[in-house]
C-alpha cells in the first residue's frame, strides 16, 4: 500500500512541475503594443535584429503633430533567442532623407531591449544602460524624452 501511495504521489509531483515550466515557457500574451510619445528629431521607431544594423525589420512613423507612435512586437515571433531568453531591439530615429535606414549622421536613441524571458514568463523593456520597465498587459505606453 505505501508503494502505491508514493508511486502516484511522485507521478503527480512530476506532472506538478512539467505542467508549470510549459506555462512559465509560453510569453504571457502573444503580442505587446507599445505606444506613447517621443521627442522632437525622431520621426521613426522601428524593431531591429541587432543593435549595430540599419535598416529595422518593423517601423512606425511618430506623428509630427503630437509626437506619438505605436509598434506591436509579437513574442517570440519579432524575437531573437539569445541564452535563456529572447529580445528585440527597439530604436528611435530621425529619418531625415526617408529611406527608413538609421544612417550615421541621423539621430537615434540607445537600445531598448523588448525581453521575454520564458523561464519566469516576464516581459518587460531595458534601456541600455538605463531603467527597467515590467510589461505586465498586451498594451504598454512609453514615452521616450
Amino acid at each position: 500500500m505505501k508503494r502505491k501511495f508514493f508511486v502516484s504521489l511522485g507521478v503527480g509531483v512530476s506532472f506538478l512541475l512539467i505542467a508549470g515550466l510549459t506555462l512559465a515557457q509560453s510569453p504571457p500574451f502573444s503580442t505587446v503594443t507599445i505606444s506613447g510619445t517621443a521627442r522632437t528629431g525622431y520621426t521613426k521607431v522601428g524593431l531591429f535584429k541587432e543593435g549595430s544594423a540599419r535598416k529595422p525589420f518593423k517601423t512606425a512613423d511618430i506623428s509630427p503633430g503630437d509626437r506619438t507612435y505605436t509598434l506591436e512586437v509579437n513574442i517570440p515571433e519579432d524575437m531573437k533567442k539569445y541564452q535563456t531568453y529572447y529580445y528585440t531591439d527597439m530604436r528611435f530615429w530621425g529619418d531625415r532623407n526617408g529611406d527608413n535606414i538609421r544612417d550615421s549622421n541621423e539621430p537615434y536613441s540607445a537600445c531598448h531591449f523588448i525581453i521575454w524571458k520564458p523561464t519566469t514568463g516576464k516581459v518587460y523593456l531595458k534601456i541600455y544602460k538605463g531603467a527597467r520597465y515590467d510589461i505586465d498587459a498586451p498594451d504598454f505606453t512609453y514615452n521616450i524624452k
